[in-house]
């Protein structure tokens, strides 16, 4: 079965779409007739006045005078061929950047139901072999799907072919689930049951699963977790979890779902909990935290814990690292800290080498100071070469050491050698550093 190849600039554009209709949704207010992304997203360029449902209005100032008096309310209509002049002039002054695609994506967001039909017949008679028709496309297409789900999809399906096929369907589900959820979902059951779906989208056909959960769990969720643990392929299962787990953890019932997840096999328990701690620890980790050490003492709470910890290490690494301490297994916890070392060094190294100076030595400092060396090598060599000279462990030291006199050598040779020759290590050693990572590198060489 082929995978589905969509480039850059249409999976920007996809997931543009698809956080459109999440964040709009989580407003509470539902569709309205002018649309949200024109209104107040900004991305208009500085000095120009969005256009939105479009329409352009000149409305008359109140004067206090009689109403008979007030000039009539000039309406412009906005043709959708200037829509589209104006939403290709972003992308390409923008060189198909993220920015430039989203600008574009806005100029979109202002067909109405009239004129994205004629956006369509306009994109049908231009030349399509330049990269930003494509994008036009499946912008059109989502826009469509807002205003008329069912009609953009069969178009979609009649009229488009191949990976284009494939991302058009995608940002429709997109669009469409936000509207009417319910309607993509059937669209979906019955595409999959004929096959259709595997032959148009290969292996990513159940990532549709996301979008439409999310629209499904933030209008009903107690409708849609009945219709996701009725799911019977178990990859449509997880992608559903996915979409599902976004919506219920911004609507703030995280525990609620969790609670649920009893009479699900083992399988599945697993698979959701994780997908919801996955989005809970990104915005209340603390309190993702808290219930997943009510869980009993399992591999799967283990496994938990290492997810949770990781990723609340991206948010505040001190308190995760302290929780990890605390709470990761014994037979594990090592690995764990020289995963949340590496996160953490990344961005802020010095922090992490402060916190690193407080750990007790032993395994599992051994092991968060090895990954801290690697993180550091190519900004402060010298630094990562001491930093893995304190490695208690013979071996692992010693492996520590050569990796970083490794690449050091590679870029400062004279140096490196320096260095090594003020070394604290036997004569041996030093010897096998020269011998196995640079034989050719001259002793004490400036």
């Amino acid at each position: 079965m082929r995978k589905l190849r969509v480039n850059l600039p249409v999976m920007l554009l996809w997931a543009a779409t698809l956080l459109a209709a999440y964040f709009w949704g989580s407003s509470g207010n539902g569709p309205s007739e002018q649309s949200p992304i024109t209104a107040s997203d900004g991305l208009t360029a500085p000095g120009e006045l969005p256009v939105t449902g479009g329409l352009a209005s000149s409305l008359p100032k109140s004067t206090g005078s009689d109403p008979a008096d007030t000039d009539p309310v000039v309406v412009q209509v906005v043709s959708a061929k200037r829509i589209l002049a104006e939403a290709r002039k972003e992308l390409r002054n923008g060189l198909l950047s993220q920015k430039a695609i989203l600008r574009a994506f806005n100029r979109i967001q202002s067909l109405d139901a009239d004129t994205v039909l004629d956006a369509v017949k306009e994109l049908e008679s231009l030349d399509s072999r330049h990269q930003d028709h494509e994008v036009l496309i499946l912008a059109v297409m989502g826009r469509w799907a807002e205003l008329d789900g069912d009609t953009a999809m069969n178009y979609a399906e009649a009229k488009l072919s191949g990976d284009l096929r494939a991302g058009a369907i995608e940002n429709v589900i997109g669009s469409w689930s936000e509207g009417n959820p319910q309607e993509a979902l059937q669209w979906y059951q019955r595409r999959y049951l004929t096959g259709q779906l595997a032959s148009w989208m290969g292996n990513s056909a159940p990532m549709l699963m996301t979008p439409i959960y999310l629209g499904l769990a933030h209008s009903d969720p107690e409708a849609a977790f009945e219709s996701m643990v009725a799911i019977e392929d178990e990859e449509g299962f997880r992608c559903a979890v996915d979409g599902m787990a976004t919506a219920i953890v911004g609507l703030g019932k995280s525990e609620q779902m969790l609670r649920r997840t009893g009479k699900m096999s083992a399988t599945r328990q697993e698979v959701t909990r994780k997908r919801v701690l996955k989005h809970w620890t990104r915005v209340a980790p603390a309190d993702a935290a808290a219930w997943l050490l009510q869980m009993k003492a399992s591999g799967e709470r283990s496994r938990l814990i290492r997810q949770v910890g990781l990723a609340w290490v991206m948010h505040e690494p001190e308190r995760a690292l302290e929780w990890l301490l605390e709470n990761a297994a014994d037979d594990n916890r090592a690995d764990i800290l020289r995963e949340a070392i590496a996160l953490w060094a990344q961005s802020k190294p010095n922090q992490a080498a402060t916190w690193l100076r407080r750990l007790d030595p032993g395994p599992d400092s051994d092991q968060a100071i090895a990954a801290l060396a690697q993180q550091i090598v190519h900004r402060d060599p010298e630094g990562a070469f001491s930093w893995a000279s304190t490695i208690q462990n013979r071996v692992m030291r010693e492996q520590a050491v050569s990796s970083v006199f490794a690449q050091w050598a590679i870029r400062h040779p004279g140096q490196a050698a320096e260095r090594l020759d003020k070394a604290d290590f036997p004569a041996e050693q030093v010897s096998k550093l020269r011998l196995l990572v640079a034989p050719d590198l001259p002793q004490g060489s400036p």
